[in-house]
C-alpha cells in the first residue's frame, strides 16, 4: 500500500463540564478514515455494508412497528372507561 493510498484525519476537543462543584473532562472527536482497495476487494467489501445496511434498515423497521404497537396497546389500555 502506497501511502498516498490511505488517509486518518482526526479532530476533536477537550473540555471542562463542570456542574456544581464537580467537573468532568468530556470529549468530542470525528475521525474519518479512507482508503483505495484493488477492485476485487472493494467489490467484496461494497457487497457486504450493502448486505449490513439491508439488514440494519430492516431491523430498525421491525423495531418500530414493534415500537408503534406497544404504543397503541399501552394508549388504549391507559383510556378512561365512560359509564
Amino acid at each position: 500500500m502506497e501511502p498516498s493510498d490511505f488517509s486518518l484525519g482526526v479532530k476533536g476537543a477537550l473540555y471542562p463540564d463542570r456542574i456544581g462543584k464537580n467537573t468532568k473532562l468530556r470529549d468530542q472527536i470525528e475521525m474519518n478514515i479512507s482508503f483505495v482497495l484493488p477492485p476485487v476487494l472493494e467489490l467484496v467489501l461494497t457487497s457486504l455494508v450493502e448486505n449490513v445496511k439491508h439488514k440494519v434498515n430492516g431491523s430498525l423497521l421491525a423495531d418500530y412497528s414493534r415500537f408503534k404497537n406497544e404504543r397503541k396497546l399501552h394508549k388504549l389500555s391507559t383510556k378512561p372507561e365512560l359509564y
